[in-house]
């Protein structure tokens, strides 16, 4: 990712985690205008980017959407459980923490898969794990 030229699927991982941000602040009571203001500027973004889509890739950027917006949900009541859990409980902490990893992995797909779809064949911006060595061998 540019910071200054993100590509389709940034874009959409950032609008779904601004969303949460907005949601989340205002029901806390928390000022959430500079979130919106910039959710607001990734939706006409997005929105320009799509111009070209088909009916059948307008579909598909919906439901991709979607799912990295359920991603991105979960990872907020996931991150949020760590932070309430007590330090005795390592057994369900560990398995939160896979949980995590998990939906990370799934998220990262998703931005993939919209970057494909808008044509944005995007490589060597993604985080490579040291687990995902010992798997390719």
């Amino acid at each position: 990712m540019s910071v200054l030229q993100p590509t389709v699927g940034e874009l959409a991982d950032r609008q779904t985690i601004l969303e949460l941000k907005v949601h989340h602040g205002r029901a806390a009571g928390v000022e959430t205008s500079m979130w919106a203001s910039e959710l607001h500027e990734i939706e006409e973004r997005l929105a320009k980017g799509r111009t070209g889509f088909t009916a059948e890739e307008q579909h598909l950027f919906t439901r991709l959407f979607g799912t990295l917006r359920s991603i991105n949900a979960s990872l907020w009541v996931a991150e949020d459980e760590v932070r309430a859990m007590p330090e005795s409980e390592l057994a369900a902490l560990a398995a939160l923490a896979k949980r995590i990893a998990n939906l990370n992995d799934q998220r990262a797909q998703s931005v993939r898969e919209l970057n494909r779809l808008a044509g944005e064949n995007v490589t060597g911006n993604e985080k490579v794990y040291a687990a995902a060595k010992h798997r390719a061998r």
